[in-house]
């Protein structure tokens, strides 16, 4: 299920949801309510941002991802410590 997500625009977090779905601005009923409408009429749309969600989830947040990111980011800094 895709939902209109309501966030400031250009937050990291509204960039991600963006790549899979709506943005609407805080308390903009209006733009909430065109969102879920657009959503409605729209059923492919509403299936690909799915599938682009659960990529971005398993890229983005999967434990051993962000595992090896923190490692990597680790050596970076004993490198730069050490250089």
């Amino acid at each position: 299920m895709v939902v209109p997500f309501w966030r400031r625009s250009g937050t990291q977090v509204a960039q991600t949801v963006e790549l899979a779905g709506l943005v609407v601005p805080p308390g903009d009923v209006g733009a909430f309510v065109d969102a879920l409408l657009f959503m409605a009429s729209n059923q492919e749309q509403c299936h690909e941002w799915g599938k682009r969600a659960r990529e971005i989830a398993v890229q983005e947040w999967d434990k051993e991802q962000i595992l090896l990111k923190f490692e990597q980011e680790l050596v970076k800094g004993m490198i730069y410590y050490h250089a």
